[in-house]
């Protein structure tokens, strides 16, 4: 009890400290002259309205359609589903791998334009249809089933002080969930949104299908859930992007909420899906257009029906849905590698020594036979590698590497060069080393990362936030507890010391990401996730103990430093969202999307933008050194990542007069160049990407200054210019 009075001490000292009362101050200014001074307008406002209602739409129209072509394809395997959720869930993640393989092959054929897109669309809804002939009441069969999650929610709520305090949480994951969706509904701003994760779907939307981009070593990895969000571009409205990942975020604490439930009960997996979803590092996902929530839907659910089958092990279609769940994941990022190697290991314990899991749940204990052994490593891999193998050979036809970027030490890859030194990538991201930019945080670093936070303003990328460890000593006191007795069914689930495969399953995803050469918690999503179920599981069991002191200050003092950790967790995201991501202007009709972006990103010329994609030509293609966001633009490019070597640097190199360097750009397409020197110069002092000789400086410069055509500049150092024909 001492540590909790301790972390409830430091989070009081933070609230003291922190700059809370002058960041209220600047939000309440916000809505009065920030970051314009403009008055609201009925066309600002009819504006924004109608781009949030129409990216709402979208998204939910796609995931509509997953919904229903999953759902068609569920009625025709021999898959037997449990519950609404479990069948929507498990229709929904089929239905968006459907979606994402079909661009996938659209884009390979090279017509995966918008015209193509909208036929895609219009088929699966007239399958989904013909196949499901009540489709028509989907929408009230949603209804109803949030109508009774409500009614249970509203008769659990009050009965005693844990779950009256769940009701606090639950409306505190609401009012989070609330600004999530404004930071949705908001332009793309992000750096990996305007770089990777839209900028190369808007890209391929451009070109019709997949393009060759020799040094974007980004452009390699797998990229599902970018596909998916090629379906919300195709609508011309990037916040439809942005909602779709909104939507797999709202999908996957769905899932954290329907594992647990099969394993703790109800009010357990309400607090796992609070504590999963007001951890930082994943809520700080819901306002971006990333991969990690999508993969961590992937692999949450394919960890589930991996477990529902160890628990029944009545039908091999189990393991084959768990098996084309983790072919999504591995399709959607690498990061799902080593959860992929924990379940497989899981997987052979389970197969060929049947006694040694026993699944308990409250239900009790169920025996585990384990037919034809053989066969079920190939029923799990078989699948997943089918479902993987689209973009492993795209990387050998592009590279000869099937998993390039990484392993280019063990398998030689043409034309992928990493920044500074000219080596592959892969040489830089083999190591099994701890490097001191991926850190393991400690309990004193959870409980002052909120301060760091809000003082560094940085986004969450390694914060898992205080409310874990507050979970740990209910965890370590339930241990102690059933020492030398027999436990029941309820205990031994929530024990890290018995035969329960979800538990050995946590221990193995933290140590294949332990051993991995990337440790950044966002990667880390499903393998957080059962953690975290695992934590809830522990808490709520000792919560329910009936051997548990029965007087309220007991409940309430742990109950309240975890509802003030949870507080406070949300608000760091909340004022994150509100006053470094200035979203009022924008939102409320002041302000342009110009003035948004450059009130927002530093060194970026929205003019530039424009004058390319209003006074260039349709079949324009333009090189972009110097700067990286490139998703605005609406002619097609080539621009590197500040990680890889730019098609500038790269041409110059190995150019030795003008005549070379026009050749050079002639051979890659490029009819205009794009130039921004003030965001290097800022950021590294220096005005353009890597270590240029002089030679190659004066080169440059020459090249620039009398074979290149000014046609815009700022002043400041961004330019468009067009190569003279030599």
């Amino acid at each position: 009890m001492a540590l909790f009075l301790i972390e409830t001490f430091l989070l009081l000292l933070y609230f003291a400290r922190t700059k809370i009362a002058v960041s209220a101050a600047d939000w309440l200014a916000s809505f009065h002259g920030h970051p314009t001074d403009s008055p609201m307008t009925i066309e600002g406002i009819f504006r924004t309205g109608a781009s949030a209602l129409g990216a709402i739409g979208a998204a939910g129209g796609w995931l509509l359609l997953a919904a229903l072509t999953g759902h068609a394809l569920l009625r025709i395997a021999p898959v037997k589903t449990q519950g609404r959720l479990e069948k929507f869930l498990a229709a929904s993640a089929l239905g968006l791998g459907i979606l994402a393989s079909a661009v996938f092959f659209l884009s390979m054929a090279r017509i995966a334009g918008t015209p193509a897109i909208l036929c895609l669309g219009t088929l699966l809804i007239a399958a989904g249809l013909r196949r499901n002939p009540g489709a028509d009441n989907i929408l009230g069969w949603m209804r109803d089933g949030l109508r009774r999650s409500l009614q249970a929610l509203r008769e659990m709520v009050g009965k005693d002080p844990a779950s009256s305090f769940l009701g606090l949480v639950m409306l505190l994951c609401l009012g989070t969930a609330f600004f999530h969706l404004l930071g949705a509904l908001l332009p793309p701003a992000s750096f990996d949104e305007l770089n990777y994760q839209l900028a190369l779907p808007k890209l391929y939307l451009l070109n019709h299908g997949f393009v060759s981009l020799r040094f974007h070593h980004l452009s390699f990895v797998p990229q599902n859930i970018n596909l998916l969000y090629l379906l919300g571009l195709s609508t011309g409205n990037p916040s439809a992007a942005k909602m779709i990942s909104y939507a797999l975020g709202i999908l996957l604490v769905a899932t954290v909420y329907l594992l647990a439930r099969r394993r703790l009960g109800t009010r357990a997996s309400l607090w796992a899906a609070a504590l999963f979803f007001l951890c930082p590092v994943i809520g700080n996902q819901f306002r971006v257009a990333g991969s990690d929530l999508g993969t961590g839907f992937f692999e949450l659910l394919g960890v589930y029906w991996l477990l529902r089958w160890i628990e029944h092990r009545k039908s091999s279609a189990d393991l084959a849905l768990s098996s084309l769940f983790w072919g999504l994941a591995l399709g959607s990022k690498y990061s799902a590698l080593p959860g992929f190697a924990a379940a497989f290991l899981l997987l052979l314990a389970t197969a060929f020594r049947p006694g040694l899991f026993q699944m308990r749940t409250l239900r009790g204990v169920k025996a585990v036979p384990t037919p034809h052994p053989w066969v079920v490593p190939v029923l799990f891999i078989v699948p997943a590698t089918l479902l993987w193998s689209p973009w492993l050979l795209r990387n050998v036809w592009e590279t000869g590497n099937p998993f390039a970027p990484l392993l280019g030490a063990l398998i030689p890859s043409r034309n992928f060069y990493f920044a500074g030194a000219y080596k592959p990538l892969a040489d830089h991201a083999t190591g099994i080393g701890l490097p001191n930019y991926f850190p393991i945080l400690g309990a004193v670093d959870l409980v002052s990362l909120p301060w760091r936070v809000l003082t560094r303003h940085n986004d969450f990328n390694h914060d898992l936030g205080p409310a874990l460890l507050l979970c740990l000593p209910p965890a370590i006191l339930r241990i102690w507890r059933s020492r030398g007795r027999r436990r029941t069914a309820a205990e031994a689930s929530s024990s890290i010391a018995s035969r329960d495969p979800l538990s050995w399953l946590c221990l193995l995803y933290w140590a294949f990401w332990l051993m991995s050469p990337a440790r950044m918690a966002r990667y880390f999503t499903a393998g957080l996730a059962v953690t975290i179920i695992l934590a809830a599981g522990w808490l709520e069991h000792y919560l329910a103990d009936k051997e548990a002191p029965r007087k309220l200050w007991a409940r309430r003092l742990i109950l309240v430093p975890l509802l003030i950790a949870l507080t406070q967790q949300s608000m760091r995201m909340v004022y994150i969202q509100n006053i470094h991501k200035k979203p009022w202007g924008y939102l409320s009709g002041r302000a342009s999307l110009k003035t948004y972006l450059e009130s927002l990103l530093p060194n970026f010329s929205y003019d530039a933008i424009r004058f390319v994609n209003e006074r260039l030509p349709p079949d324009a293609r333009v090189l972009v050194f110097g700067d990286f966001r490139t998703f605005y633009l609406d002619r097609s490019f080539l621009a590197s990542t500040p990680w890889d070597h730019d098609y500038w640097h790269e041409t110059v190199r190995t150019s030795r007069s003008d005549e070379d360097i026009g050749a050079a750009l002639r051979r890659l397409g490029i009819t205009h160049l794009l130039i921004n020197t003030r965001y290097l110069a800022r950021q590294t002092g220096k005005p353009l990407l890597g270590d240029w000789s002089p030679e190659e400086g004066a080169r440059a410069a020459h090249f620039l200054n009398r074979r290149a055509r000014l046609l815009f500049s700022d002043g400041g150092g961004v330019r468009v210019m067009e190569p003279l024909a030599l």
